[in-house]
């Protein structure tokens, strides 16, 4: 994992600790103790993944129902950026539950909500949270088990903590020049390269990509084609075929290509 990638994951994982440990405080009132293990950080492909094992100790006297932990990231516009919750219907008096809260912040998922901004500028999100459950029915006494359940007392705590974004394709670049010409009958097709490279550590899929030719004079457009791309840190390159009239393009001053993604556009004129 790079230094960027190491860096995000970790305020990724320092703000779920901060909200953990609340939710730790809250619920010891009630005899429960929130147990947090180790975070585990990963970059997964296009997404920056981290889980944090957790164990729900219920040392008080009655069974805790409908616990519940909605976490949600947006961005300093307020756009939802990615959101989890996990509920857990029942933990039994003097029982344990384990398990994981599992939060990614995913590239594609970025691409895919148009929140092109975040692609390419850092950011101040709020990861705001929501903690509740249901404690002290009268049920989980030995006594009366046989009772319906009605919990007494219902727990509701908002808050918020805040996490620096740092933009995963920042310092994209996009390049674009022609192939070799393929000449049939009366027609000519033109392979269109599209160079686009960035640093970093992640991966971006379903990418649209728009290229059209025009005549350089005029502006007009010859020739247009859409695409859903992968990119990849590096340098990825894509192929597009044109297939024009030799005439038309005979009776133009020059040809220039315009790629179109993520909000950006790119403009080059080429020799063919």
């Amino acid at each position: 994992m790079g230094g960027v990638g190491k860096a995000r994951a970790l305020l990724t994982t320092a703000s779920i600790a901060v909200v953990l440990l609340t939710i730790s405080l809250i619920a010891s009132v009630s005899g429960l103790r929130v147990e947090l293990g180790e975070a585990k950080l990963a970059l997964k492909g296009d997404a920056i993944g981290t889980s944090v094992p957790f164990a729900i100790v219920n040392r008080g006297a009655y069974d805790v129902e409908d616990f519940s932990i909605e976490f949600v990231l947006v961005n300093s516009s307020g756009a939802i950026v990615t959101s989890n919750n996990i509920v857990i219907p029942l933990i039994a008096a003097g029982h344990t539950h384990s398990g994981e809260m599992p939060f990614d912040i995913n590239v594609t998922g970025l691409v895919s909500r148009g929140l092109y901004y975040n692609l390419f500028h850092d950011d101040d999100f709020e990861l705001s949270f929501r903690i509740s459950y249901k404690y002290g029915s009268i049920s989980s006494l030995p006594l009366f088990r046989f009772l319906p359940r009605y919990p007494l007392v219902g727990f509701t705590v908002e808050g918020s903590s805040t996490m620096a974004w740092s933009a995963p394709l920042k310092g994209l670049h996009i390049d674009a020049g022609v192939g070799e010409p393929l000449r049939s009958d009366d027609a000519v097709t033109l392979p269109v390269l599209v160079y686009v490279s960035y640093p970093g550590a992640l991966h971006a899929r379903g990418v649209p990509l728009h290229v059209s030719l025009h005549d350089a004079g005029t502006g007009d457009v010859i020739a247009e084609d859409d695409a859903e791309v992968d990119l990849e840190p590096g340098m990825t390159r894509f192929v597009l075929y044109f297939t024009v009239e030799e005439e038309a393009l005979a009776e133009i001053d020059g040809l220039v290509i315009r790629v179109e993604t993520l909000g950006m556009a790119v403009l080059k004129q080429v020799r063919y």
